[in-house]
């Protein structure tokens, strides 16, 4: 009786379902012709923003010149021209940097170069420069940025910016760069952001094609439709619309899109030939969709009903296999399972991995059941902000995963931001202002890999990005690139060679000189380390002493150092040379090592080095830490006659009270005091080296100024009556050799 039942519903279903299908189709044959409509409308929307984009890349292309010029003009109107040292920095950093191959200025009065920039020479004179260069010229000298006519030069077509340079609000000179076209082929000849590539003419007002991205055959045609719809000056009447013309051509009508560029007349042409880009045709597969979307829910309908028992014992072991059972979404395992469906089928997708910072916070604060209820609102709000072949997941406890179909970085970090920043925004949850941040990374497909080794690389990748920004306060976002992967190799070789560079001599004893600003004599030095490796090169201390100061190596090469000095200052005493004090880092992980003053005290002994010629640098960081012990221990230091020092005073926890509260000798000025000189700061700044100096002279407290980079910065040193300077301005630092020929002298000379 069940069956027969069964068998007159299965029936039942059928017509019904045979009925919907034949109402599908008769509505399919009068929607079809409005359809067409819309695609006409749709597609000529389409292919004007294809065109936008162009011109926007375009326009951005000759604002990054301007930029770069003024960059340069700003430095010539802040009468910075007579350091020439500093001229050669910044054109070195321009040339390395910009499209420009020739920079060159000229002065208003004289219509002559003002002076030689590097990369230009006589050609680059005005009366030897091009008319149209010239006329852009001219124009700079009354004011205005300019970009002159495509002109020809050595056989290669040029565009010259040109923007004034001013002194005291009047314009004193037109400073020019130089820029090949084909700085601009890339924009031409380049993919949309939605991966259409169509070919663009690039012309002058009167129709005159400068250069595109089309096969010459096409040019050459195309060249002649664009001169027959003559666009004029129609492109400039609005500039923000796309002018549009259709011509005959061999019998076959062709749509012309202009975009003016608003400069010079140029203007960015697009031919419609029907072939380039596809006909979005949204509508039709939504329309087919829904059919099969109707279809496929009542076939459901039967096998439900008919199997509802069945049914439900599968979901129900699903939901455990295959589901995170607090919020509902998939979990880990069945994410990479679709993923591996995903990627065997297209490669075009990245994976990124979102976590929250410092979850753990909101449990304790808000309680579990509300940090449950934030879980679930962001697997809700994952789910609404993907595609229909994307997917996502939650993972670890506030861990959540996304495969997302995209591979240009920009999109991805647009739409990444736009899920951070309403993740943060489920803070209403709490019904209190609490800061809700996270950080994300991400990986974009890796080439020749396939199937579920792709798959792996993605997601091992974006967890690795996404752990390199995990301190932090603010949304962020990490794409793994090779320049992380080369810092975490990196990273790997420093770690792993570190104990036999050490061992083998490869850290290397620099000095950097200090002098008395009493006199004209060099008093001392501070000791830098360098690493060179055995093949010659150098890794410079920003690389390897953040890893030590995290594996506590730099204990260990602190000590080192002080031994590299001492055994230097022996072979000076045995060649007859007078010694200076020489400084020396310590780092505080030596200050809580029982055995760390006597192991100072057996280097000294050992070369028979007066303790009062080393002075130990500690950092104000390590006052704030725990001031009674480091007092006790710097008492004890004193004791046996070395110099304490506080090194980058000023840089963080700067207290004047740390001045009155250690038993210190030296204090050294942090260089951003004397590197606020020619700013808004520098007034202040100024009044704080000179109160701090005043301070350290009433507790008989020497003081050093480092990032001494000028003669100016001397006097003013003097002035205040700081002890002694450090800087460039003395020397940079140097081999203990070259400082040793230099600078010491023989006993009684």
């Amino acid at each position: 009786m069940e069956e027969k039942n069964l068998r007159k519903k299965v029936i039942k279903y059928t017509v019904v379902l045979a009925l919907i299908s034949a109402v599908i189709i008769g509505c399919s044959a009068i929607v079809v012709v409005a359809v067409r409509k819309a695609e006409e409308r749709s597609y000529t929307a389409y292919v004007d923003s294809l065109v936008n984009e162009y011109r926007l890349r375009f326009e951005e292309r000759m604002a990054s010149a301007f930029e770069t010029l003024q960059l340069m003009g700003e430095l010539m109107e802040d009468g910075l021209l007579s350091k020439e040292s500093i001229v050669t920095d910044q054109i070195q950093n321009l040339s390395e940097n910009s499209s420009f191959f020739k920079l060159s200025y000229y002065d208003i009065r004289s219509e002559e170069q003002l002076f030689q920039l590097p990369g230009s020479d006589p050609e680059y004179e005005f009366s030897n420069r091009p008319e149209e260069a010239q006329e852009a010229i001219r124009r700079a000298w009354e004011g205005e940025m300019a970009v002159s006519q495509v002109y020809e030069q050595d056989g290669v077509q040029v565009i010259t910016y040109v923007i004034p340079v001013y002194q005291e609000n009047e314009v004193q000179g037109a400073l020019a760069g130089v820029q090949e076209l084909s700085q601009f082929y890339d924009i031409i000849g380049g993919e949309t952001t939605s991966g259409d590539r169509i070919n663009i003419f690039w012309t002058e007002s009167d129709g005159t094609v400068l250069t595109t991205s089309a096969e010459e055959s096409a040019a050459e045609y195309g060249a002649a439709m664009i001169e027959e719809a003559d666009f004029g000056s129609d492109a400039e009447q609005d500039r923000e619309k796309i002018a549009r013309k259709t011509v005959r051509w061999d019998g076959e009508p062709y749509t012309l899109y202009c975009a003016s560029v608003g400069t010079n007349g140029w203007n960015l042409i697009y031919i419609d030939n029907g072939k380039d880009i596809h006909s979005p045709i949204y509508q039709m597969i939504i329309l087919v969709t829904c059919a099969f979307a109707i279809l496929f829910l009542a076939c459901i309908t039967v096998i439900i009903y008919t199997y509802k028992n069945t049914k439900k014992d599968n979901r129900q072991i699903r939901s455990l296999a295959e589901q995170d059972q607090l919020t509902g979404i998939a979990n880990l395992s069945k994410f990479q399972q679709e993923a591996d469906k995903l990627l065997a089928q297209d490669r075009n997708y990245c994976i990124a991995v979102i976590n929250f910072r410092h979850f753990q916070y909101i449990n304790d604060i808000f309680g579990m059941d509300q940090a449950d209820e934030l879980l679930v609102e962001t697997a809700k709000l994952l789910e609404t902000s993907i595609h229909e072949n994307e997917r996502c997941c939650r993972g670890k406890t506030d861990q959540f995963y996304l495969l997302l179909a995209e591979t240009k970085q920009a999109a991805i970090r647009s739409r990444l931001q736009k899920i951070l920043d309403q993740i943060s925004g489920l803070t209403a949850i709490f019904h209190k202002n609490y800061p809700i941040t996270l950080y994300c990374g991400a990986s974009v497909e890796q080439e020749g890999i396939e199937g579920e080794e792709l798959r792996k690389k993605l997601l091992f990748h974006a967890e690795f990005a996404m752990k390199m920004i995990k301190n932090g306060h603010e949304n962020d976002i990490a794409f793994y690139d090779q320049k992380m992967h080369e810092e975490k190799q990196i990273g790997l070789m420093i770690e792993s060679s570190m104990q036999e560079a050490l061992d083998t001599g490869e850290f290397r004893l620099y000095l950097q000189a200090k002098k008395d600003l009493r006199g004209e004599k060099i008093s001392g030095a501070e000791a830098l380390v360098r690493w060179i490796r055995k093949d010659g090169t150098m890794i410079y201390p920003d690389r390897f002493i953040p890893v030590f100061e995290k594996n506590g190596f730099c204990a260990q090469l602190d000590l080192h150092m002080v031994e590299l000095v001492c055994q230097m200052q022996r072979k000076w005493l045995d060649m007859g040379k007078e010694i200076v004090p020489i400084s020396v880092n310590q780092s505080k992980l030596l200050f809580y090592q029982e055995d760390y003053i006597e192991r100072l005290c057996e280097i000294t002994d050992r070369y028979g080095i007066s303790r009062k010629y080393i002075v130990l640098e500690i950092l104000e960081g390590l006052a704030a830490e725990n001031l009674d012990d480091l007092n006790h221990t710097i008492f004890r230091l004193k004791e046996l006659g070395f110099q304490i020092s506080m090194d980058d005073f000023g840089s963080g926890y700067s207290s004047l009270n740390i001045l009155s509260s250690l038993e210190i000798d030296e204090v050294k000025l942090d260089r951003e005091f004397l590197l606020a000189m020619g700013t808004a700061r520098e007034k202040k700044q100024k009044a704080m080296m000179r109160n701090v100096v005043q301070i350290a002279k009433d507790f008989k407290i020497r003081t050093v100024a480092e990032g001494v980079e000028t003669e100016e910065n001397e006097h003013f040193l003097q002035e205040i009556n700081c002890d002694y300077g450090q800087g460039y301005y003395y020397s940079r630092p140097i081999p203990a050799a070259e400082f040793e020929e230099r600078f010491l002298k023989e006993k009684g000379a």
